[in-house]
């Protein structure tokens, strides 16, 4: 368990599974345990670089929003007609939904029986 020597693999491996149950399971759902099974590693080593849940969720907004931010001031930064710019973001950020994607969503969501 775990990359034993490797701690930027172990860091990386706890916010990529910090960044999955967040998103599946939102704050409050998310449990420790089932993002440091995620990641390999042990809940010692998960708080050992992360002091709590807290914590692991501000690196998980640092990353998934630095990365945006980045992302946003590339594009930015290019000398393009300012109308041009929204279509270059979409174009070049992975993260962020395709409209069919969040079409597909939404047709998703009405088609779910309710509880």
């Amino acid at each position: 368990m775990g990359s034993r020597g490797r701690p930027e693999e172990s860091r990386a491996a706890i916010l990529d599974a910090a960044v999955r149950e967040f998103s599946r399971e939102g704050v409050a759902g998310a449990r420790t345990d089932a993002i440091a099974r995620a990641a390999r590693v042990n809940k010692a080593l998960l708080y050992y670089y992360f002091k709590d849940k807290e914590a692991l969720y501000n690196a998980v907004l640092d990353q998934v929003f630095g990365g945006l931010l980045a992302a946003i001031e590339e594009v930015l930064s290019r000398d393009l007609p300012l109308c041009e710019h929204p279509f270059r973001l979409h174009r070049q950020s992975p993260s962020l939904p395709s409209d069919r994607a969040s079409r597909n969503d939404e047709r998703q969501s009405r088609t779910r029986p309710t509880s």
